[in-house]
């Protein structure tokens, strides 16, 4: 039953024609995400040229609106696009909050449908229409379509939300795919109780410069990961005072965690970026998952990832440059009928994942002190190293540009179905002795004695992901890495440096049949060549070749074709104990995810738990792949 009636405008643009095949190829309003491949944002379907869609009684090939209406259409509100899908499906996107509603009179209107009428004409009348301004495209009639739209419109508001349902509930979900990341109904609302900052005790101003490694960070996500807890032993007003008070005193220690990014220019007109340490502070939020969201609700058994963990997260969509002016950390505590989960948003520019997650742990153990009242008792050992280093000593970097604004990007990938999957430690050694046994096999005993449990879950990835994309033969298709670079450095980086440290290394390419033919230990053996090649003389060469012609990196530098694995399962994201236990689970928000990332984890009881991002098409495939699922250790409940 709907829970409220939602007026609707609709706007029908009766242009003139001789009647064949009408049918409606578009409308706007306000929705959820849903549907498959191929999802475009508002500058593509303002920009895009032509759809074709699939009806009952054949395609629809219907001319899109030219950049010329972007200025009319954009203020509108939230858009919510259908268009098709390489395989004829329909699909609908619904994009920021800011364009959530408009006002009429007193009234808020929280959806509003634009319903095209356009004819399906013929391709040899195509010519001879866009002579006649009767049947032309919009940009060839601005003035009689402008005046007509809002005649039209005088005419044609009126109560449509029942409409709306039909409309979208027998023409396009009958025809849609699966959801993105769940299936079910679209999950309960969370509310954001309080929020507040979170300062250092006061010290003196710094300026820390960003490195290499960090300024190509800028146009990344920040990090987003989380974790679930059981319910602690006393209420939430009390757990958030709690969190607040030993957060504090972590930031005595990460002081730059509470800074901002600031730009600096330069003679010549080059740029440096730096830490301002000026104590501005990270944010704490206390929110409710409403409608009674819990434990089993976040994290069910044997199913895709559900769209309520993404809702725990702040800062969602926010990119490493906005730190100019966001917080660089923040923390949601939501509340759940039988838990809590904490979501950590986390400037991927500041440090790479093994700062962070010292960084919580430091936070998490200053907590456990102060919950037995231990006060100031707790000490790090080691501390962080705060002073940041360059493998070619330039600090500050001065980058060949007045300013980075224009090379920041703000990319979104395709839907994607995301699952967790765990494999225990008897899975994992059996999958290495595979892979030693192949190599052993192919008389590579060198290979066969260097394999390692990361090479050989890596292999598999690769290999199964490739086989469900369905990858032509001739497709060349690699396997990348996150790498840390603190032990491979001479002389080593110490363990504690608070930055980035780190670089994605890649296997050679290979074709994708020739991929799937030389078997599991040969992959397992690729992985490690390349992670062998990665060394000190290696590191600096990159380091130099970055510097000669700096790159900000972005989700468009990843081959489509290959799979990175990122995060590391050496994390110690369970050891994050605030004081009542150990977490349930680890989860991420959405940030910095794409088809064929994986992410490994550690298990809760031991193993690796592989976070995997794919399309629905090629996630359908994967779950029908024997060889992945032998290796697969089934779900158990926490």
């Amino acid at each position: 039953m709907l829970r409220f009636v939602v007026w609707e405008i609709c706007f029908l643009l009766l242009l003139s024609g001789n009647g064949e095949e009408i049918g409606w190829f578009g409308f706007l309003h306000g929705g959820t995400n849903e549907g498959g491949d191929g999802i475009y944002g508002v500058d593509n379907f303002l920009g895009a040229k032509t759809w074709r869609f699939r009806f009952p009684d054949g395609d629809i090939e219907a001319g899109m609106v030219p950049s010329s209406w972007n200025n009319f259409l954009r203020p509108l509100l939230r858009f919510v696009v259908v268009r098709s899908n390489h395989d004829e499906r329909l699909v609908r996107r619904s994009l920021s909050p800011e364009m959530m509603s408009i006002s009429l009179g007193s009234d808020r209107l929280g959806s509003v449908s634009l319903l095209h009428r356009w004819q399906n004409e013929e391709e040899e009348r195509r010519k001879k229409e866009e002579k006649d301004c009767a049947r032309s495209s919009l940009q060839e009639c601005w003035s009689p379509f402008f005046g007509r739209l809002f005649s039209a419109c005088l005419l044609s508001v009126c109560l449509c939300g029942l409409l709306f349902d039909l409309l979208h509930r027998y023409s396009i979900a009958k025809m849609g795919s699966k959801s993105n990341n769940s299936v079910g109904p679209s999950p309960p609302a969370v509310r954001v109780v309080s929020r507040r900052t979170v300062a250092p005790p006061p010290r003196p101003r710094e300026r820390i410069p960003l490195t290499t490694w960090d300024v190509a960070m800028l146009s990344a996500d920040y990090i987003q990961k989380g974790l679930l807890f059981p319910p602690p032993p006393f209420p939430a007003a009390v757990l958030v005072d709690h969190l607040e008070a030993a957060l504090a005193k972590a930031l005595e220690h990460y002081y730059p965690v509470a800074g901002r990014f600031a730009t600096d220019q330069h003679t010549g007109g080059g740029c440096s970026v730096s830490i301002d340490c000026d104590g501005q502070g990270v944010d704490i939020l206390h929110a409710v998952a409403e409608n009674g969201a819990s434990v089993a609700d976040a994290i069910p058994p044997d199913a895709d990832v559900p769209r309520l963990v993404r809702s725990f997260f702040p800062l969602d969509g926010a990119v490493n440059h906005d730190g100019h002016h966001l917080p660089l950390f923040a923390v949601q505590v939501t509340e759940l009928a039988d838990g809590v989960f904490l979501a950590f948003a986390y400037n991927h520019a500041l440090s790479d994942g093994t700062a962070f997650w010292d960084f919580l742990n430091a936070w998490a153990g200053i907590s456990r002190t102060l919950s037995v009242g231990g006060g100031d008792k707790f000490h790090l050992q080691p501390p962080p190293l705060l002073e940041r280093w360059s493998p070619d000593g330039r600090l500050p970097l001065v980058l060949p540009f007045p300013d980075l604004s224009g090379h920041i990007e703000r990319l979104s990938p395709p839907p994607l179905r995301e699952r967790i999957l765990h494999f225990s430690p008897e899975s994992l050694a059996a999958l290495k002795e595979r892979a030693r046994q192949e190599l052993l096999a192919a008389g590579d005993a060198a290979g066969a004695a260097a394999v390692t449990t990361f090479q050989a879950l890596s292999s598999l990835v690769w290999r199964c992901v490739t086989r469900a994309r369905v990858l032509p033969a001739e497709q060349p298709t690699v396997c990348r890495a996150a790498i840390n670079n603190r032990a491979r450095l001479r002389p080593e980086l110490p363990r504690e440096y608070f930055g980035n440290a780190i670089y994605a290394i890649s296997t050679e390419a290979v074709r994708a049949g020739e991929l799937l033919e030389r078997g599991h230990g040969w992959a397992a053996a690729a992985v490690g060549r390349a992670v062998a090649a990665h060394t000190d003389s290696s590191i600096r060469a990159r380091v130099a070749a970055w510097t000669d012609s700096p790159v900000i990196y972005t989700l468009r530098y990843f081959d489509p074709s290959g799979v990175m694995m990122g995060s590391s399962p050496r994390f110690d994201m369970y050891g994050c104990d605030f004081g009542w236990g150990k977490p349930l689970a680890a989860r991420s928000g959405r940030a910095n995810k794409f088809d064929g990332k994986a992410s490994l984890y550690p298990g809760r009881e031991g193993g690796i738990d592989a976070e995997i991002e794919l399309t629905p098409d090629n996630m359908a495939r994967l779950e029908q792949d024997q060889e992945f699922w032998a290796a697969v250790t089934p779900d158990r409940k926490p």
